[in-house]
């Protein structure tokens, strides 16, 4: 399987955010990719420019917010995961950040429609993060 990479801080931000605001996109995302390399800076980002789009601020609090975030924990090589919900509709969408690929995933992005991505740490300087 041949996975699409992104190296920019932009293009890793703008990937998710447009996964999280589409109906159309697979329920499931998959960021392969070692550490260091922009996961959890843009996924959290992406967050952001939901809640944003849907007229919230920057508060920390989402349980006062139209995004609902399902509690879900970390196991084998999934170091983190993130399920998120916007109120009102039954589209659940659930990241995936992946340390290392390997057949069971690639079996598990298969079966579950995944859309899945490397990142990769880009060339840009470190104060443009």
């Amino acid at each position: 399987m041949d996975l699409p990479v992104y190296s920019t801080k932009l293009d890793k931000v703008n990937l998710i955010a447009n996964y999280l605001m589409s109906e159309s996109e697979p329920r499931w995302l998959f960021l392969v990719g070692a550490g260091g390399d922009g996961k959890s800076m843009a996924t959290g980002e992406a967050i952001k420019i939901w809640r944003r789009s849907l007229g919230e601020d920057d508060k920390d609090d989402l349980n006062d917010s139209k995004i609902s975030v399902l509690p879900c924990y970390p196991d084998g090589n999934a170091v983190y995961k993130a399920m998120l919900i916007k109120r009102g509709s039954s589209n659940v969408k659930t990241i995936v950040h992946v340390l290392t690929w390997g057949p069971e995933w690639e079996f598990m992005a298969l079966e579950w429609g995944a859309k899945v991505v490397r990142f990769e740490r880009g060339t840009e300087p470190r104060d443009s993060y």
